[in-house]
């Protein structure tokens, strides 16, 4: 689906008629760039909180209003969230997500950010510490500055997140595929995946520790950037030295098969103890 028209965001505000709501659009900026939102204005409450929607990921204007009615009832479940206490020092240092986008990114220039490499660690807070931590914010400069943080500090905290998870690309399949996995993949192909426990930004693991771990048990290895939520690494053992091939593969995968609000970048990098996170391709 296309961006709305005026006419049809009026459209849908007749449709919310006597739901207590309105609905208005406005852009955001978001990992693939501006995108038109829509974001649920409560006609008595203009303090009100509702996930923004867009318009682009629906089919149509009906399962647009039909995930803004879903909203709605989300955002009712989050009447006892107390945003004060999520905005103090405290909370954000032992809740704090890392999140690695391109550098490129429009979300870098706009958030407390670092850049390494080609690539930019944002930082996001979760609204609840439910498992699911679909609904966060990003850390602006005015927020840390207002409560007496710095980026440093935001750093050390993701830097020793340890909440991620290494499996085998099979074990992945398995876990999506069941038992049919054996039908064309009897063996392990040496390839991993890591993320996170809950798949959500799971290449924030390119800032941790924990890449020390991933050594540990595999030794140095290549690492494909597949989604700003997984990593698929490859032992050098097993991946040889044909950055340039890889390169192709990763080009061609996140052309077709990524979306583009998960895309991370094009690049190959490669970790080793003695050397850290360089990029090779």
């Amino acid at each position: 689906m296309k961006n709305l028209t005026m006419n049809e965001v009026m459209e849908l505000n007749e449709r919310l008629v006597g739901e207590g709501v309105h609905v208005v659009a406005r852009e955001v900026y978001k990992n693939e760039g501006l995108m038109q939102g829509i974001t649920i204005v409560k006609n008595d409450e203009p303090t009100f909180m509702a996930p923004t929607l867009y318009p682009a990921q629906y089919e149509s204007l009906e399962s647009l209003l039909k995930n803004i009615r879903k909203a709605l009832n989300d955002a009712d479940e989050m009447k006892d969230v107390d945003f004060d206490e999520i905005r103090k020092p405290e909370y954000i240092l032992k809740n704090v997500i890392p999140e690695v986008v391109s550098e490129k990114s429009p979300l870098v220039e706009r958030y407390v950010n670092r850049k390494f490499l080609d690539l930019a660690l944002i930082y996001r807070v979760p609204v609840t510490t439910e498992a699911d931590e679909c609904r966060t914010f990003l850390v602006s400069e005015e927020l840390i500055a207002a409560i007496g943080l710095t980026e440093l500090d935001l750093f050390e905290a993701v830097r020793a997140r340890n909440d991620y998870t290494l499996k085998s690309m099979k074990e992945v399949l398995e876990g999506m595929l069941g038992s049919e996995i054996e039908s064309f993949m009897p063996e392990d192909n040496g390839m991993f995946v890591v993320s996170r426990a809950n798949n959500v930004f799971g290449a924030g693991v390119l800032v941790t520790d924990y890449l020390v771990k991933v050594a540990e048990r595999l030794g140095d290895f290549v690492v494909i950037p597949s989604s700003i939520h997984e990593l698929i690494v490859i032992p050098d053992e097993i991946a040889g030295y044909n950055y340039s091939g890889i390169h192709e593969l990763v080009c061609s995968v996140n052309a077709t098969e990524v979306q583009p609000g998960d895309k991370l970048v094009d690049g190959v990098y490669r970790f080793s103890v003695a050397n850290g996170l360089e990029k090779v391709a």
